[in-house]
């Protein structure tokens, strides 16, 4: 594929609202420094782009912005078969909408963008596997990227709104759960009032750290390690195992960053550890 058609359909896209992000060649790996934050409409910055990268493939940008979310059917993980089975279970068929083969035998279903999805991949949480969900924050590769081919083109269909059935799985919420004893402790009127407020903080920032947008994860697993490790010094009651390994669980719950290999739980442990000792170092000597 020619540079020059890359970069027409580049131009194509953007001039019809779509955000495109230029994509080193062979890769998933955006070219800019922001990845798909850099995503644009603007023209001329599409043209400097390409001129800059003249070997780069092409991603739009998914989401509110761009007015679309994809469903990304992977193949190789069982989504073609998944899917089959959710459409016997529910007695439907996939409605017509934008669709685009991608190289490894899987496809990619456009869906009008719907509020309060979720960036999550399949076998996570209540997700099936092979089936993952690209929204606002999130990008798609697509032709004529080598690989990639139109089924169904934006001219020639309406974007069809999410099947519900289909949605739900990339809406509910799979914040990591408290240890029993101290879910317990915080429903307990007699539990002591700054027991049941540490317990409540862990919540939320558990529920922070799992639903962190990629560019963020990093930060938002140390501030909340750092303001939870605070609570511990004040609170000796609680374990500080306890803690780590809620912070652990919901670190792990994040969504995956497209061009960058999955967090490992060493990785988020480290974070999480150095995060509570800074954090408890702070609340002793206050």
């Amino acid at each position: 594929m020619t540079t020059l058609s890359i970069l027409k359909a580049a131009i194509a896209f953007a001039s019809q609202g779509r955000p495109v992000v230029p994509i080193r060649a062979g890769t998933k790996v955006p070219l800019t420094q922001a990845g798909v934050y850099d995503a644009s409409c603007d023209i001329k910055r599409v043209e400097r782009w390409w001129q800059r990268w003249p070997d780069a493939e092409l991603a739009l940008a998914c989401g509110a912005a761009a007015g679309f979310d994809a469903l990304d059917v992977d193949k190789q993980h069982g989504g073609l078969e998944e899917l089959e089975q959710l459409c016997l279970k529910n007695a439907t068929e996939l409605p017509e909408t934008v669709r685009q083969q991608t190289p490894s035998g899987g496809f990619h279903l456009l869906f009008s963008h719907r509020p309060k999805l979720k960036n999550r991949s399949g076998g996570k949480g209540s997700v099936p596997p092979g089936l993952d969900c690209r929204t606002t924050g999130a990008m798609i590769k697509v032709a004529p990227s080598p690989g990639y081919r139109w089924d169904i083109a934006f001219a020639e269909a309406d974007l069809a709104p999410w099947p519900n059935w289909l949605a739900t799985f990339f809406v509910e919420s799979e914040a990591p759960t408290l240890p029993k004893r101290y879910q317990e402790a915080l429903a307990s009127d007699d539990s002591d009032l700054s027991a049941r407020y540490v317990d409540a903080a862990l919540s939320g920032i558990c529920q922070q750290i799992a639903e962190a947008e990629p560019g963020t994860q990093n930060s938002t697993l140390n501030a909340g390690a750092f303001r939870m490790g605070i609570l511990l010094a004040a609170n000796p009651h609680w374990l500080v195992d306890d803690a780590l390994g809620a912070l652990v669980d919901a670190g792990l719950a994040m969504q995956n960053q497209i061009g960058r290999r999955p967090w490992s739980r060493a990785e988020i442990e480290r974070i999480v550890r150095g995060g509570l000792h800074a954090g408890f170092a702070k609340g002793t000597r206050e």
